[in-house]
């Protein structure tokens, strides 16, 4: 059986609602005035006069419920012959319109005929196109297709299927967007590429999940007026906490033996070899903390947990 872990008091257990609805938590993106070219360079003028028709016309679609097909389609053909800061703005607004229509399309998936039809062909890591080509329910194809076409991806947890945002489609424009979007994008794709939590356990690596940790802390420090810096710090909250306790199926010591699992001992070691601890309170403070369970023998203590909320608290 199970236990739930002593070690994490205030957290919560890591179900598929809830690290989905973390990682597609949404923040509102904040308004802005577009700057006019200055009025001595007449193609200068003309290139942003061109520019501002696309970003509203676009703006228009984006909003316009049941468009996000059309928005992802104008998207593609026109990013480029707008400026950056317009280029970001424009998908920022794609990513909250996902945001927005994925409940409707969430309730498409949870009737049991839809889960049952999935669950008989799923395999793990298929595609929306992978389950479609293997099921014979021209409703339920439908449903993928629709789903696949407007952004998400297919992710399982718990015996469940459902959607989620599929960032990959985003790296294809980080080469027009502001550099803080550019990290945004590729954070968030590498989670959706490889959720770091399933049914309440950690399934990727240790050193992966402390690799992910210091790029959203870096982000954090060189964006901090991003207008997506509280979804980031948030998500490096949730990853410091894998960090430093587990999760509730995995936790970081073990509940009879108290010992330190063996691979993150490993992984937590060997990455604070090969990573400088410089300007980051994070690798800083798992080098503090691997320090202190050597001293330990590697066994969870009462030293230990107060080293460990110490931080978290802060």
């Amino acid at each position: 059986m199970k236990r739930k872990s002593r070690l994490l008091p205030h957290a919560k257990l890591w179900t598929m609602t809830g690290f989905a609805a973390l990682l597609l938590s949404s923040q509102a993106v904040q308004p802005a005035t577009i700057l006019a070219a200055p009025t001595t360079a007449p193609a200068a003028v003309s290139a942003t006069s061109a520019s501002e028709q696309i970003f509203n016309r676009y703006m228009a679609i984006v909003q316009s419920p049941n468009q996000i097909g059309s928005a992802m389609a104008y998207l593609r053909a026109n990013i480029s012959k707008v400026t950056p800061y317009q280029a970001s703005l424009m998908v920022l607004h794609l990513e909250n319109a996902l945001k927005r229509n994925l409940p409707v399309i969430e309730q498409r998936f949870f009737p049991a005929s839809v889960q049952e039809t999935i669950g008989n062909v799923y395999q793990r890591g298929f595609s929306f196109a992978d389950v479609r080509n293997r099921i014979t329910n021209e409703s339920v194809k439908q449903l993928l297709n629709q789903a696949s076409a407007q952004g998400y991806k297919l992710e399982t947890a718990e015996g469940m299927y459902y959607p989620i945002i599929n960032y990959s489609i985003f790296r294809e424009f980080g080469q027009y967007v502001n550099e803080d979007i550019q990290s945004y994008i590729l954070i968030m794709a590498e989670e959706s590429k490889q959720a770091a939590v399933k049914d309440a356990a950690l399934v990727i690596g240790y050193q992966q999940l402390v690799r992910r940790t210091l790029n959203m802390e870096r982000f954090v420090q060189q964006f901090p007026n991003s207008n997506r810096t509280a979804q980031v710090r948030e998500l490096f909250e949730r990853y410091r906490d894998f960090t430093f306790y587990g999760t509730n199926n995995t936790p970081l010591f073990d509940y009879d033996t108290k010992e330190m699992r063996p691979n993150a001992k490993t992984g937590y070691t060997n990455i604070l070899q090969w990573v400088s601890v410089d300007n980051s309170t994070y690798l800083d403070k798992l080098g503090e903390f691997m320090e202190l369970a050597a001293e330990h023998d590697y066994k969870e203590t009462t030293e230990i947990r107060d080293f460990i909320r110490n931080y978290v608290a802060n």
